[in-house]
Protein backbone atom coordinates (compact mmCIF):
# COMPACT_ATOMS: atom_id res chain seq x y z
CA UNK A 1 0.00 0.00 0.00
CA UNK A 2 2.73 2.01 1.11
CA UNK A 3 4.71 1.91 -2.88
CA UNK A 4 0.66 2.77 -4.24
CA UNK A 5 0.61 5.96 -2.52
CA UNK A 6 4.28 7.02 -3.25
CA UNK A 7 3.74 6.58 -6.82
CA UNK A 8 0.25 8.34 -6.74
CA UNK A 9 1.64 11.33 -5.06
CA UNK A 10 4.77 11.60 -7.56
CA UNK A 11 2.30 11.71 -10.39
CA UNK A 12 0.77 14.64 -8.58
CA UNK A 13 3.52 16.17 -8.64
CA UNK A 14 4.60 15.28 -12.28
CA UNK A 15 1.13 15.83 -13.87
CA UNK A 16 -0.38 18.52 -11.52
CA UNK A 17 2.32 21.12 -11.63
CA UNK A 18 2.35 23.85 -9.15
CA UNK A 19 -1.14 21.98 -7.90
CA UNK A 20 0.09 18.99 -7.81
CA UNK A 21 2.86 19.76 -5.57
CA UNK A 22 0.88 21.66 -2.62
CA UNK A 23 -1.58 18.61 -2.57
CA UNK A 24 1.25 16.44 -2.37
CA UNK A 25 2.89 18.46 0.38
CA UNK A 26 -0.75 18.54 2.18
CA UNK A 27 -0.76 14.87 2.10
CA UNK A 28 2.63 14.71 3.24
CA UNK A 29 2.10 16.27 6.34
CA UNK A 30 -1.46 15.01 7.18
CA UNK A 31 0.13 10.96 6.86
CA UNK A 32 3.29 11.19 5.83
CA UNK A 33 3.35 8.48 3.27
CA UNK A 34 5.97 10.00 1.39
CA UNK A 35 8.55 12.22 2.38
CA UNK A 36 9.44 15.83 1.71
CA UNK A 37 12.99 14.19 0.75
CA UNK A 38 11.00 12.78 -1.90
CA UNK A 39 9.03 15.23 -3.30
CA UNK A 40 11.02 18.51 -2.83
CA UNK A 41 13.68 17.54 -5.31
CA UNK A 42 11.64 16.02 -8.01
CA UNK A 43 10.01 20.17 -7.58
CA UNK A 44 13.02 21.31 -8.28
CA UNK A 45 13.72 18.89 -11.26
CA UNK A 46 10.41 20.11 -12.45
CA UNK A 47 12.29 23.76 -12.12
CA UNK A 48 15.12 23.12 -13.91
CA UNK A 49 13.61 21.76 -16.71
CA UNK A 50 10.84 24.91 -16.81
CA UNK A 51 8.02 22.95 -16.26
CA UNK A 52 6.99 25.25 -13.09
CA UNK A 53 9.13 28.13 -11.53
CA UNK A 54 10.99 28.10 -8.96
CA UNK A 55 9.16 31.03 -7.20
CA UNK A 56 5.43 29.43 -7.30
CA UNK A 57 7.19 25.80 -6.56
CA UNK A 58 8.48 27.48 -2.91
CA UNK A 59 4.92 28.88 -2.66
CA UNK A 60 3.20 25.74 -3.61
CA UNK A 61 5.35 23.55 -1.31
CA UNK A 62 5.07 26.58 1.61
CA UNK A 63 1.52 27.24 1.24
CA UNK A 64 0.70 22.89 0.99
CA UNK A 65 2.99 22.12 4.22
CA UNK A 66 1.15 24.89 5.91
CA UNK A 67 -2.70 23.70 5.23
CA UNK A 68 -1.78 20.32 6.45
CA UNK A 69 -0.49 21.94 9.99
CA UNK A 70 -3.55 24.47 9.82
CA UNK A 71 -5.51 21.01 9.29
CA UNK A 72 -3.76 19.80 12.69
CA UNK A 73 -4.68 22.48 14.33
CA UNK A 74 -8.06 22.83 13.87
CA UNK A 75 -8.39 18.75 14.82
CA UNK A 76 -6.14 19.77 17.68
CA UNK A 77 -8.94 22.25 19.06
CA UNK A 78 -12.12 20.04 18.46
CA UNK A 79 -10.09 17.37 20.20
CA UNK A 80 -9.61 19.21 22.91
CA UNK A 81 -7.61 18.35 25.91
CA UNK A 82 -10.21 16.42 28.34
CA UNK A 83 -11.03 14.92 25.01
CA UNK A 84 -7.57 13.74 24.36
CA UNK A 85 -7.00 12.90 28.21
CA UNK A 86 -10.11 10.55 28.33
CA UNK A 87 -8.78 8.85 25.01
CA UNK A 88 -5.69 8.55 26.27
CA UNK A 89 -7.00 6.79 29.92
CA UNK A 90 -8.66 4.80 27.60
CA UNK A 91 -7.00 3.52 24.80
CA UNK A 92 -3.28 5.58 25.11
CA UNK A 93 -1.81 1.99 26.35
CA UNK A 94 -2.21 0.93 22.21
CA UNK A 95 0.15 3.66 21.83
CA UNK A 96 2.18 3.43 24.68
CA UNK A 97 0.76 6.85 26.15
CA UNK A 98 -0.05 7.64 29.67
CA UNK A 99 -2.39 10.25 31.15
CA UNK A 100 0.55 12.01 33.15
Amino acid sequence: MGEEWTTAVLVWVRQGGWFGLALAMTVENLVQVVPSLVILPLAGHLCARGVISLPLAMAAATAGSLLGCVIWYGLGRLANEHRLEAWVRRRGRWLGLTPE
